[in-house]
C-alpha cells in the first residue's frame, strides 16, 4: 500500500520526532495561532455587547485576525509538518480498535482541537449534567444542526472529559458523513459508529451510552430562517430501539450550533452528484472567502433533560405504533422546552 513506511523512513522520522526539534516549531505555531483566534472571539464578544453584531461583522473580525496567521504558517517548513503526521501516524494510532473502528488512543490525541472549540471558541455552558447517569445503557436524544456533526463531538466532550464519569459516548452517524473525504474515518476513529438499528442495538446491549439525532439529515442542513424549529422525528426509531434494548431516554438540547454554519441556501441535484443528501451553501463561504470553512464563534448551551423511564414496556411494546408516537412526541416535546430555555437565557449569538 502507497500508506506504508520503510524500516529507514520510520527510523528518520522517529528520530525527527524524538529529536524534539521539528515538534516545538509545530506546536509552537499551534499556540500563537490558538492565541491568535482566542482574540478574535474576545473582540467579537466585546463588540456584541455594544451592538446587535451581524454574521458579516463577526467575518470581518476573524479576517483581520486570521491575517495575522499567514506568516507564522508561512514560516513552517511544509516537510518538517509532514513527518510529524507521518511520525503521529506510525506512534499514535491504537495496535487495535473495536469493530466500529473506535481509537481511544488517536481520540487522545486530537482531543486539544475539540477542548479549543469547546472552552474557547464555543465557549459550551451545560446544565443538567447530573442527570447523566455513571453506568449502564442509556439513549441520548438530541436536537440537529451545525451543517456538520459538532453537535455531536461537544456532547460526546463533555461527557468524557468533564462530567465526573467520564465515560465514552458513542455518536450515531448519517451515511453521509462516510461520503465526505476523511471524514468517515475520522468519525469511526473518535467513536462515531454508522447510524442504524443493529449498530445501536450492539452498543446498548454491552451497556454503552449512544447518542441519536432524530432529525437526521433534515436537521443537520435546515436553512437558517428555520434555526431551532425541530424538524420531523422520522418514524420513532429512537423509541423502539430504547423499548427493545431497555435503554433510559435521556433528552439533549443544543444551543448554538444552529449559527456555526447558516445554510442560505440547498441544491439537492448537485448533492447527489457527489452522494451527499443535498449541497448546501453556506454564509461562511460568502464571508470568509478561502476560510470559509472556519465554524462561526457562536455561544452555546448544553442542556440535559431528566431520564425518560421506558423499562416498564415489554421488547415487544416496539411494535405498537402508538406508544412509540407518544414517547417520541414526548421527548420532542422535553426538547422544544429545553431549547426555548436556553434561547430566552442567550443575550446574543455570541454571547
Amino acid at each position: 500500500m502507497g500508506t506504508e513506511i520503510s524500516v529507514d523512513e520510520r527510523k528518520e522520522i522517529s528520530e525527527a520526532f524524538l529529536s524534539k526539534k521539528e515538534k516545538p516549531k509545530l506546536k509552537d505555531a499551534l499556540k500563537e495561532l490558538s492565541k491568535i483566534l482566542q482574540e478574535a472571539v474576545g473582540e467579537i464578544e466585546s463588540l456584541s455587547q455594544e451592538k446587535d453584531l451581524s454574521f458579516s461583522d463577526a467575518s470581518g473580525i476573524i479576517l483581520k485576525h486570521l491575517n495575522r496567521i499567514r506568516p507564522i504558517l508561512s514560516g513552517l517548513y511544509m516537510n518538517s509538518i509532514g513527518k510529524l503526521i507521518r511520525a503521529y501516524q506510525m506512534l499514535l494510532y491504537s495496535d487495535a480498535v473495536d469493530e466500529f473502528g473506535y481509537d481511544p488512543k488517536f481520540e487522545d490525541f486530537i482531543k486539544p482541537i475539540f477542548k479549543f472549540l469547546y472552552e474557547k471558541w464555543w465557549r459550551v455552558e451545560v446544565e443538567g449534567g447530573e442527570n447523566i447517569p455513571h453506568k449502564g445503557r442509556v439513549l441520548f436524544v438530541a436536537n440537529h444542526s451545525g451543517t456538520l456533526p459538532w453537535d455531536g463531538a461537544m456532547i460526546k466532550y463533555y461527557v468524557r472529559e468533564i462530567h465526573p464519569s467520564h465515560r465514552d459516548i458513542r455518536p450515531l452517524a448519517e451515511n453521509f458523513v462516510y461520503y465526505l473525504p476523511f471524514a468517515g474515518t475520522l468519525m469511526n476513529r473518535v467513536g462515531g459508529v454508522r447510524a442504524c438499528q443493529e449498530n445501536a442495538e450492539i452498543l446498548l446491549m454491552r451497556d454503552e451510552a449512544v447518542i441519536v439525532f432524530p432529525e437526521g439529515v433534515k436537521g443537520i442542513v435546515k436553512h437558517f430562517s428555520l434555526r431551532y424549529k425541530l424538524q420531523r422525528f422520522g418514524r420513532g426509531g429512537f423509541v423502539k430501539l430504547a423499548i427493545r434494548t431497555r435503554s433510559p431516554i435521556l433528552p439533549v438540547a443544543v444551543v448554538g450550533a444552529e449559527e456555526i454554519y447558516p445554510v442560505i441556501a440547498k441544491f439537492d441535484s448537485l448533492g447527489k452528484i457527489f452522494n451527499l443528501p443535498t449541497f448546501p451553501i453556506v454564509l461562511n463561504m460568502i464571508l470568509l472567502g478561502p476560510f470559509g470553512f472556519i465554524p462561526f464563534p457562536s455561544k452555546w448551551y448544553i442542556k440535559f433533560g431528566k431520564i425518560i423511564d421506558v423499562s416498564e414496556y415489554p421488547p415487544e411494546a416496539a411494535e405498537d405504533d402508538i406508544l412509540v408516537n407518544q414517547i417520541s412526541q414526548e421527548v420532542r416535546a422535553r426538547i422544544e422546552d429545553m431549547i426555548a430555555e436556553l434561547l430566552a437565557k442567550r443575550k446574543s449569538i455570541w454571547r
